[in-house]
């Protein structure tokens, strides 16, 4: 980062490639100083300060705090700035230091599986799928129910004729025309609604064309010839 155009500030690891050199000993510290850009009084205070820099390169301590932070798009602090005309500030990042999730493991899926709703929210969408599955059941035993007594209907009817024939208190002209009205055309109807009273509330409920039975058929070809109080 340069300091208004006079000399670009030194990362860590450049700063401890500069005490080496004068450890080394080969240059003196005036010609180290023009060989890196830095002012004579900056190495002065590199040497002074060599213990923080050479802990700090070692362990590569760059700890969060309210002035410095090391980000994990910006390997050197010195990169993350904002420069505003002559102003350079730091990325405003909140500490502690964030360091990005990299893209490679990350599962592109159909499905987000994160919760994003409040606790309250998601109470209140509980309570609904509570209610609604509460109240589908309901109407389910009432089908079944109305189902059942059809059928309680239809073998006590049944069974009424069988018993009256047997002991004899009605004729045979009588029971035949009892047994009529669960022959036939009425049978057919009867079974049709105890089909589609299994199955009331689902879409299977409405029935096609195709699962009409054939004497269903013949006897909706003679609805016309019947007045409309019959």
């Amino acid at each position: 980062m340069c300091s208004r155009g006079k000399y670009c500030a030194k990362t860590v690891k450049e700063k401890a490639a500069i005490l080496r050199e004068v450890d080394e000993r080969k240059a003196s510290k005036v010609e180290i100083s023009k060989k890196h850009g830095i002012p004579p009084s900056t190495l002065s205070t590199y040497v002074r300060n060599r213990k923080a820099i050479e802990d700090a390169y070692e362990a590569e301590d760059f700890a969060s705090n309210r002035k410095r932070l090391r980000l994990a798009k910006y390997p050197e602090i010195e990169t993350a700035v904002i420069t505003t005309g002559t102003r350079t500030r730091l990325v405003p990042v909140a500490v502690p230091t964030v360091f990005s999730f990299p893209e490679h493991p990350q599962k592109a899926t159909e499905y987000n599986y994160a919760v994003l709703d409040t606790p309250k929210t998601l109470k209140r969408k509980f309570e609904a799928c509570s209610t609604a599955a509460t109240s589908a059941k309901k109407r389910l035993e009432r089908s079944l129910q109305r189902e059942r007594r059809l059928r309680r209907k239809v073998a006590t009817f049944n069974d009424i004729i069988c018993d009256l024939r047997k002991k004899q208190l009605i004729s045979d002209d009588a029971s035949q025309m009892l047994e009529r009205c669960f022959k036939g055309v009425p049978l057919e109807v009867m079974t049709r609604l105890l089909g589609q009273t299994l199955h009331e509330g689902h879409e299977s409920a409405q029935l096609s064309l195709s699962k009409y039975s054939p004497l269903l058929r013949m006897f909706a070809l003679t609805l016309q010839f019947y007045s409309a109080k019959a």
